[in-house]
């Protein structure tokens, strides 16, 4: 009798403990949407262009973040490079992990400056004004006509 009210107790413990990260903040736990249906609201607020999901082959290469160890994630991009519109959402399993990912998408975020700097010039205001946001276990990086809409209507997903 004992072990099973212990063993019942773990198992309570253990799903609480579950949850994303240990700061109490259970927003991306209860936040029931995907990277892939965030992104499709995200497109659908008119802010990006006709983006194109990256391959998870692409993902790490470029992001420099494996993927195995990651909740869910996504990347979308301009696939013929004229724009330097992207969204990029990373789910990570605790909140910890979080400010990794952000310093791996502001260093990339950084070499897209590099690069369009000189071979799209007018691409560089969606460039300046694009950062990656920690949100939970959530991390995105947005770079869009209109990056101001398109935060507000990623927080509307993500809280």
């Amino acid at each position: 009798m004992k072990k099973t009210a212990l063993a019942i107790l773990l198992a309570a413990g253990l799903f609480l403990l579950a949850g994303c990260g240990s700061t109490g903040d259970q927003t991306a736990a209860s936040n029931p949407l995907t990277a892939a249906e965030i992104a499709g609201k995200l497109q659908d607020s008119g802010a990006f262009t006709e983006l194109t999901a990256a391959s998870d082959k692409v993902f790490e290469k470029y992001l420099m973040i494996e993927t195995a160890g990651l909740e869910d994630h996504l990347m979308l991009t301009d696939a013929t490079r004229e724009t330097a519109e992207m969204i990029v959402l990373v789910k990570v399993g605790r909140a910890e992990e979080a400010e990794a990912v952000r310093q791996k998408l502001d260093d990339y975020l950084a070499e897209q400056k590099a690069l369009y700097r000189d071979y799209q010039p007018g691409e560089m205001s969606k460039l300046d004004q694009a950062a990656a946001e920690v949100r939970g276990c959530w991390i995105s990086l947005l770079v869009s006509k209109d990056t101001a809409a398109s935060r507000k209507a990623l927080q509307g997903m993500i809280k």
